[in-house]
């Protein structure tokens, strides 16, 4: 690992025991599922998209409301290197 000032710049965060993590999804209630979604299908990112700018409000009034465009949800969530079973939806 590279160094800068005694502070690791690559690794993980904190190292923890692998088997704590859960194994299988947590279930979700009712009619809800887990889903993943291909942000590389133009209908699901629009679908993306519709759910933020109608339902994604900055203030308790929903005044403001925030409009990412596609093309920056894409490169928002599309790293180099991102997995693709990483971008959920319920």
């Amino acid at each position: 690992m590279k160094k800068q000032n005694d502070v690791e710049l690559e690794g993980p965060i904190e190292i923890g025991d692998i088997n704590k993590v859960l194994k299988d999804e947590t279930p979700l209630p009712g009619a809800y599922k887990w889903s993943n979604l291909n942000l590389t299908d133009e209908e699901e990112l629009k679908e993306l998209y519709n759910f933020l700018n109608e339902n994604y409000v900055e203030d308790k009034d929903a005044m403001f409301r925030f409009d990412y465009q596609p093309e920056f949800l894409k490169w928002a969530l599309m790293v180099p290197h991102y997995f693709e079973e990483w971008i959920l939806a319920v």
